[in-house]
């Protein structure tokens, strides 16, 4: 169980090398627990940037990518259920 959602977030992002650039932009990255290190498979990613959301879900690997993406600033948030917090 994930007791730190905050680091599973950080963690997400620090490990996607994340790019944004004109429409072909990629966010990418790995959805883990922060305590055991073991990916989560089937959490929700959304990616917000004004009315706009787009989601998917974390493989087996608990990997994730979002492509073709405009310039921008983005909010990415988690979930998944049960037993796991809402991360923003």
């Amino acid at each position: 169980m994930c007791q730190n959602p905050t680091s599973l977030f950080a963690q997400s992002v620090q490990s996607s090398g994340n790019q944004i650039a004109n429409d072909n932009g990629l966010i990418n990255g790995q959805v883990i627990d922060s305590q055991s290190g073991v990916a989560i498979a089937g959490a929700t990613v959304s990616l917000h940037k004004g009315q706009t959301e787009k989601k998917t879900l974390s493989d087996t690997k608990g990997n994730f990518t979002f492509m073709n993406l405009p310039d921008g600033l983005y909010h990415i948030t988690v979930t998944f259920l049960p037993g796991y917090l809402i991360l923003s």
